[in-house]
């Protein structure tokens, strides 16, 4: 167990509340400010050698460790489950390729595949310095790819982003672009506000709390903002709460949503 869980389970609120605040320097979030680039200047960035090192480690760990992991299933991706399954009932037919789109090291695959039966590709897109250190590594399952863009070829393809578009300064621009290669998105992990408008801070993690021991720009979305990106190109099929990721966020705990969006099609503008 991390050691923020066992932070999160045995100190009360208002202490937890004081400790987050203090070391929100070295792990969580902190700051606004006016542009990406500005943030970036404070940050290590996402290509940080920290975190491909890291993620090629975990990687191979994983892959070392596969035969005795077994598939149990964890409660939060059982929401993701149900939204592929909306989204295959929905086109009326199996989903046989997932864009696991910023999917680091492909964690959500060694959990999910297990339970995709006609599964034909998890394709993980990452920067390039990820997606070609861990294209490298030996052993990978043959479903299992890395790549720094997505596939065009799409065939029953759906993208899932899973914490992934605030981290990028495309952000919520994003959902244009996702329209050219899916009819399916599952966006989870997504910081959703109630503020008038999106705004910048800086995401640091600190390897004693489980972390990559980096830092990098986040997007915190308005929600104003994120109905405006579905600019008539998506609808809203499920929405769900993600209790498990409830940063501190303006003096208070944020839950993050989950989405399923289902690109609509020229007959139903």
């Amino acid at each position: 167990m991390k050691l923020l869980n066992v932070i999160n389970a045995l100190i009360p609120p208002l202490v937890l509340f004081l400790i987050l605040m203090s070391i929100r320097w070295y792990s969580g979030f902190s700051g606004r400010y006016e542009s990406w680039s500005k943030a970036l200047q404070r940050c290590k960035g996402y290509e940080h050698v920290d975190i491909v090192d890291t993620y090629s480690k975990n990687l191979r760990n994983h892959l070392e460790n596969a035969s005795s992991s077994g598939t149990k299933i964890s409660g939060r991706k059982i929401r993701v489950l149900a939204a592929f399954g909306l989204a295959q009932s929905l086109a009326g037919d199996s989903v046989r390729e997932i864009v696991d789109f910023g999917g680091g090291y492909g964690a959500d695959y060694f959990e999910l595949a297990p339970n995709l039966p006609d599964l034909n590709s998890w394709v993980v897109v990452e920067s390039k310095e990820v997606a070609g250190k861990l294209s490298q590594t030996p052993g990978l399952p043959e479903r299992l790819s890395f790549s720094d863009k997505i596939p065009t070829h799409a065939n029953n393809q759906l993208i899932f982003a899973s914490g992934a578009i605030q981290c990028l300064e495309e952000g919520l621009g994003l959902l244009d672009s996702f329209t050219e290669t899916s009819q399916f998105v599952v966006l989870d992990r997504v910081p959703i506000t109630t503020q008038q408008n999106s705004c910048i801070s800086i995401q640091r993690t600190s390897r004693l709390l489980g972390g990559v021991g980096s830092s990098y720009p986040v997007w915190f979305f308005s929600a104003r903002d994120f109905e405006r990106a579905l600019n008539g190109k998506w609808k809203v099929v499920l929405q769900w709460e993600v209790p498990e990721d409830a940063p501190y966020y303006s003096l208070s705990r944020l839950v993050y949503s989950g989405f399923l969006l289902q690109r609509i099609i020229e007959t139903e503008q």
